[in-house]
């Protein structure tokens, strides 16, 4: 019989630590809205891929915050941050999008490889901040 949930041991299920390591990188660089947004986020994907993409309420929840993280790390980085370190996020988003679109919704290699690589937009943008 095949289960419903997903193994902790699958790396969709554990690359969200490094998410959790994100949100802590924001909360004491005093990003406290930012940290809970990715928190947010992190917790709403957790569920929706440990649910093996079933649930459409942790599917519009994550959708949702993942907007919010966007909107909110944009204003800080246009507030904040020089064009080149604009730039530099934008290519890097740009480098994420397109191994989340190689993936093609197969929750497989690519998209784990994605989770990776958000993880390191999230560093990337945290060191342009602080």
């Amino acid at each position: 019989m095949k289960s419903n949930i997903r193994n902790f041991r699958d790396p969709l299920i554990w690359t969200h630590f490094l998410w959790f390591c994100n949100g802590f990188l924001y909360w004491f660089a005093q990003y406290k809205l930012l940290s809970l947004l990715v928190f947010c986020h992190a917790i709403l994907s957790w569920c929706y891929h440990r649910s093996k993409e079933s649930s459409d309420v942790f599917f519009l929840g994550e959708r949702l915050f993942i907007h919010a993280c966007i909107a909110c790390i944009s204003v800080h980085l246009f507030v904040e941050c020089s064009a080149l370190q604009i730039s530099l996020s934008l290519l890097w988003l740009i480098g994420c999008l397109i191994v989340l679109e190689l993936d093609n919704h197969r929750y497989g290699p690519f998209h784990v490889l994605w989770h990776v690589m958000v993880f390191l937009a999230h560093v990337l943008i945290w060191g342009f901040l602080v």
